[in-house]
């Protein structure tokens, strides 16, 4: 006997084992959309409802399907149809059940408009119930509650508005901070929503209240939002509210007792310089900046270092370098590595922003102190930011010069590395004389390198280095190509470092007819190699070589070197010989 779609669904979702019965759930859209509007809101709903207390994986895979309902129960007219179910689950205590519930409310609550003023209503209505404190036996509905308001706000009436933001205040002040952080977690999203009179008003009252919680959770929470909070208020030309209202807070818990308290201010702290006046930024948010800076907890620190550089054009290079001068210079010594990392950025940053040599000369000597530091990975963020200070500082550049060579002896080989790596905007920006001065030997010698990824990043930045177009092709094969083409006489690793090397010239479709030729007689001859994985790449590399128009003279050789390969005796290169030769 055939079973009806709903039949075969109610089976699948009884069945003992969860997995099928989780699997069965996922395919609940299928189901309904076979089955039709009427019948999925008199028979498939009302079951659904029983099953909500299976195991937790069930619901979810069935909560996060809903959201796609709404065509499959008649459209927007229908919406209401949906609530009781969304009510259920909004009051299972697992919450990732709860989450995907949420999840799929707001994407019903997004496919209504102002114009579906019934179903709108019922979802207010809906609302209205579970956040009440008789909602369910415990908390579990209003937590829901808060993380819908904002999404339902934006479709209310006037009128509606004002009663759900009474809603929401109510939920700020619950008696259960698991509600109230629920809440404050939302503040921002309601606040985006709101009128300009009523964000400047009720909502500022809203984020004093939260700020002053008596769970520092939640203050935390609340005291994270002040900064996009003032982005708001700035839009809004609410400069009163900025002044008398945000501002007072931040200076307030700039000094705060609570290390967590301070980190959540830093947090984004850079936000709050385009928002206030410049006077109000250079005599008070500045100032505490650079006092977090300086704070007692590493990890308030490390945040506020971050948020530093925004502030740079509001007060200007000159105060900004003076006042951050003696603060990095104490840091330099700071016994958490992480700080000396972001203050190695940061002096590189600033120092590439400020321009004029004079103002900058304190900070580039931090620099020099940093590139001496004995964890290699503050190190790396300086040799990370060489492309930028090449281009912004060449004169930085230059003072580091001796620094940057030693590292290439690095006994750590992610320096090596990440050092290669930015040997092409040295080039670039430097010019190809300073680099044949100072750096052109070391470079080639880690060709050789004991470490895959760095002969590997050798090889590929000599490539880049052709690819930039800074300076002549001819240079680069004169130059630089001689100590790759001898990496096919080397060891079995090296030569598989020249392929990298050599896929990489061929990129470049700028590459005279002579060059591809040369290059690709090397590709050619390592497809001979006695060992079965250079042979491999060698393969991998001439099937891409194939596909590449401007290597249009040298296709010939390419297809025989691959035809070649098909019937090598190994069946890794067989595969990969024969994967693009049709194409070539």
């Amino acid at each position: 006997m055939d079973l009806s779609p709903f039949d075969f669904f109610r089976q699948e979702t009884s069945n003992q084992d969860p997995v099928i019965r989780t699997e069965a759930m996922t395919k609940v859209c299928l189901i309904v959309a076979l089955m039709g509007p009427d019948k999925t809101r008199n028979d498939m709903l009302p079951y659904l409802i029983t099953k909500v207390t299976d195991l937790d994986q069930v619901l979810i895979a069935l909560a996060s399907k809903l959201g796609k309902f709404l065509p499959f129960v008649g459209g927007p007219d229908q919406a209401h149809s949906l609530i009781p179910l969304f009510e259920t689950l909004c009051e299972i205590e697992e919450i990732t059940v709860r989450n995907a519930t949420v999840a799929s409310i707001c994407k019903i609550l997004k496919q209504l408009g102002q114009n579906n003023r019934v179903a709108v209503q019922s979802y207010f209505e809906f609302m209205r119930r579970i956040s009440s404190d008789e909602a369910g036996e415990l908390f579990y509905a209003r937590v829901s509650a808060c993380h819908v308001i904002a999404d339902l706000y934006s479709i209310l009436t006037e009128a509606d508005r004002i009663a759900l933001r009474e809603i929401y205040g109510r939920l700020c002040k619950d008696e259960l901070s698991i509600v109230r952080r629920a809440a404050a977690m939302e503040f921002i999203n309601v606040a985006k929503h709101v009128d300009a009179e009523t964000l400047g008003g009720e909502m500022v009252e809203l984020l004093k209240v939260l700020c002053t919680d008596e769970s520092q959770t939640i203050q935390v929470v609340a005291i994270e939002f002040l900064s996009t909070f003032s982005g708001l208020l700035k839009k809004a030309h609410n400069s009163t509210a900025l002044t008398n209202e945000v501002l007072t807070l931040v200076k307030s818990y700039s000094d705060d007792h609570s290390w967590k308290i301070r980190q959540a201010l830093s947090k984004k702290f850079g936000l709050f310089a385009p928002n206030f006046l410049p006077s109000e930024v250079g005599d008070d948010l500045f100032p505490a900046l650079i006092h977090l800076v300086q704070d007692n907890e590493a990890e308030v620190r490390s945040v506020a270092i971050l948020e530093l550089l925004p502030f740079l054009p509001v007060v200007g290079a000159g105060r900004f370098v003076s006042e951050l001068t003696p603060v990095a210079m104490q840091l330099v010594e700071d016994p958490v590595s992480n700080v000396r990392k972001l203050l190695a950025e940061l002096c590189v940053d600033v120092s590439a922003k400020v321009g004029p040599e004079s103002v900058g000369v304190t900070l580039a000597d931090l620099v020099l102190k940093l590139m001496d530091d004995e964890d290699p990975l503050v190190k790396l963020r300086i040799i990370r930011k060489i492309p930028l200070i090449a281009e912004e500082a060449p004169s930085l550049c230059t003072r580091l010069t001796d620094f940057f060579k030693a590292l290439f002896s690095s006994s750590n080989w992610r320096v090596r590395k990440e050092l290669l790596l930015t040997m092409p905007a040295v080039v670039k920006f430097m010019g190809q004389d300073y680099f044949v001065e100072h750096f052109i030997s070391p470079m080639l010698l880690l060709l050789k390198d004991g470490v895959d990824e760095v002969r590997e990043a050798c090889a590929a930045s000599i490539a880049n280095i052709a690819s930039t177009g800074s300076v002549p092709l001819s240079w680069v094969f004169d130059k630089l190509f001689p100590s790759v083409k001898a990496m096919a006489t080397s060891d079995y690793l090296i030569r598989l470092s020249l392929i990298t090397s050599l896929k990489g010239f061929l990129t470049v479709d700028t590459l005279p007819e002579k060059y591809i030729q040369e290059v690709v007689s090397l590709l050619v001859a390592s497809t001979k190699d006695k060992v079965p994985n250079i042979r491999m790449r060698a393969a991998q590399a001439l099937s891409m070589a194939g596909n590449l128009s401007h290597l249009d003279c040298c296709k010939g050789a390419i297809s025989s070197a691959l035809v070649d390969l098909q019937n090598d005796k190994d069946k890794d290169v067989k595969y990969f010989a024969s994967q693009n030769n049709g194409k070539v």
